[in-house]
């Protein structure tokens, strides 16, 4: 259960003049603090964070769309004025009116000025979102059979026979999949999973490659309409991993 904030909700203006109280501050001091730093760098962890929930998911979000709309110097503001706790107690309107502003100010050189450009260069501000896990967003529906969703812990073992051990994927070599002339499964399209993306195909083995290179929550999805679509596994990877698949398998599209 999430614990309700100890701070009370800022609104548009209130948060921007914390931006703006934090950058006439540190054009003086020329650092951050040991709290500013602690929290500019949790700030670029959750960016890095494939699949946060609760008020860290609203808190990437609302990040992610800052570095989207602005620059690094404002994703630094933004963790050293306001943090994590301050910006998801606000609510959606404010949070968006906020990013409008920023946007809006993103040349204001009260703002951005060249001791706040070196501070987000120092703690390794992402310099474009082009450079982050895309964000993900779960599909809800309001129907009267409930979405079974499943966590699955990415902890595997070993069966209890030795021949079923798992390979890493530095000892995994990658075959060519079977080509088929037709394919008996549906695509699954952005209603089946809520993503966009090209989709290309894979082998049962390719799975082994996989339990090394997880990068997040792994989520069990079981479909409203089953008798069109099969129950499947959402599993975030590594972009090395990836980078693999697209350039070994074949793209269904």
């Amino acid at each position: 259960m999430e614990k309700h904030s100890r701070y009370k909700p800022l609104d548009t203006e209130e948060a921007w003049d914390r931006l703006a109280g934090a950058s006439k501050n540190l054009s003086v001091l020329g650092r951050l603090s040991d709290a500013e730093a602690l929290r500019t760098s949790e700030a670029i962890e959750m960016l890095k964070t494939a699949q946060p929930s609760g008020k860290s998911k609203r808190y990437k979000e609302f990040l992610y769309d800052v570095l989207g709309n602005s620059n690094p110097q404002f994703v630094l503001l933004c963790a050293v004025a306001l943090g994590q706790v301050r910006v998801a107690s606000m609510t959606n309107e404010n949070r968006v009116s906020l990013i409008s502003k920023i946007k809006d100010g993103t040349d204001n050189t009260d703002m951005n000025h060249a001791t706040v450009q070196s501070l987000a260069i120092k703690y390794l501000i992402p310099e474009s979102v082009a450079d982050l896990p895309p964000l993900l967003h779960t599909v809800t529906k309001r129907t009267k059979r409930k979405r079974k969703q499943t966590s699955i812990d990415p902890q595997f073992s070993e069966q209890a026979s030795g021949a079923d051990k798992l390979v890493s994927p530095s000892e995994l070599i990658l075959e060519p999949p079977i080509e088929h002339t037709t394919s008996t499964a549906p695509l699954v399209q952005e209603s089946a999973t809520g993503l966009n993306g090209d989709i290309y195909e894979l082998t049962p083995e390719d799975a082994l490659a996989v339990i090394n290179e997880i990068r997040g929550q792994l989520w069990l999805t079981d479909p409203y309409d089953g008798n069109t679509l099969q129950p499947f596994v959402t599993i975030p990877i590594s972009w090395k991993l990836r980078d693999r698949f697209i350039l070994q398998r074949r793209r269904m599209q």
